[in-house]
């Protein structure tokens, strides 16, 4: 009970169950503790991803702009200490930050840090072809369009997700109100 690296881990993961199960207000507050008792045990490591719940807890109570600071930061500590996972989720942090503010250039330069990882996931594919078309860039979408919507890992929202823009894009009404329903 006295353990700061137990307490932290322990409230780590209550934070994550709270995440998983969408109770914002307490997923930050058990994040918050998460980090305060890593940081006591000097783990830089636990202290980084720790670091990333506070991050993602911010995101999801919508204070993109606090979010985005703080992954900014991770994304040094994940090069000084080679932790590429780390790394990948504090540029998809930023990108969903900036694409919830719309601004879609942003968004887009952190999914292209997401997309040329070693370990990019077909979401991030996804991330990256949205926001190459709502950026204007077409021609880049096009060339993962084909592959990327044939994907059996591709979720079926992300799916129509880039399908719906791609048809926005072409300004195909008939094809986006499709896709939309």
């Amino acid at each position: 009970l006295n353990d700061s690296f137990w307490i932290g881990l322990t409230a780590q993961c209550i934070a994550d169950i709270y995440h998983e199960n969408y109770c914002v207000n307490e997923e930050q507050y058990f994040a918050t503790i998460a980090l305060e008792n890593f940081r006591l045990t000097g783990k830089k490591a636990f202290i980084n991803h720790g670091l990333y719940a506070i991050a993602r807890s911010y995101h999801c109570v919508e204070d993109y702009a606090s979010s985005i600071q703080i992954a900014k930061g991770l994304i040094d500590s994940a090069r000084i200490y080679n932790d590429i996972p780390l790394r990948d989720k504090a540029w998809e942090l930023i990108g969903l930050g900036n694409l919830a503010m719309n601004k879609y250039e942003d968004a887009y330069e952190a999914f292209c840090e997401n997309f040329r990882s070693t370990e990019a996931t077909a979401a991030d594919s996804a991330y990256y072809c949205v926001l190459s078309l709502k950026s204007g860039r077409v021609n880049d979408a096009q060339i993962i369009i084909p592959e990327l919507l044939n994907s059996p890992n591709l979720p079926e929202h992300l799916n129509h997700w880039i399908r719906y823009n791609f048809y926005k894009s072409l300004d195909s009404i008939k094809h986006t109100y499709k896709m939309l329903e």
